[in-house]
């Protein structure tokens, strides 16, 4: 299954402020209804929290992974927004990447 990411920055602006927010020890999850078909994904990665490109490379790898394998017969649509607040040390990748995936899992469960 194909993932959708949201790309457009009104997009991501529309869920920041109107979404519903749950906040987690390293990620904060921001979701909003989705009219469409499939869910859409969108993350937030700063490079002062991940500041190494392999690693965030890494961990957006990993999401898109668990919504791909997951997700698919999931009924209700939405969109998504993760954004990573903590920050991750480089020698720690693998770790701190199922760490946040696990993470995701409670906190899509609450909301």
């Amino acid at each position: 299954m194909k993932i959708k990411h949201i790309l457009k920055k009104t997009d991501f602006i529309d869920i920041l402020a109107k979404g519903k927010r749950e906040k987690g020890a390293r990620i904060t999850v921001y979701t909003g209804k989705n009219p469409g078909k499939e869910n859409e994904i969108g993350l937030i990665l700063a490079k002062r929290n991940i500041p190494l490109a392999v690693t965030r490379n890494y961990i957006r790898r990993r999401i898109y992974t668990y919504f791909r394998e997951l997700h698919e017969g999931k009924q209700d649509k939405k969109k998504i927004i993760i954004q990573v607040t903590s920050r991750v040390e480089k020698t720690k990748r693998k770790q701190a990447a199922g760490e946040i995936v696990g993470e995701l899992k409670l906190l899509l469960k609450r909301s």
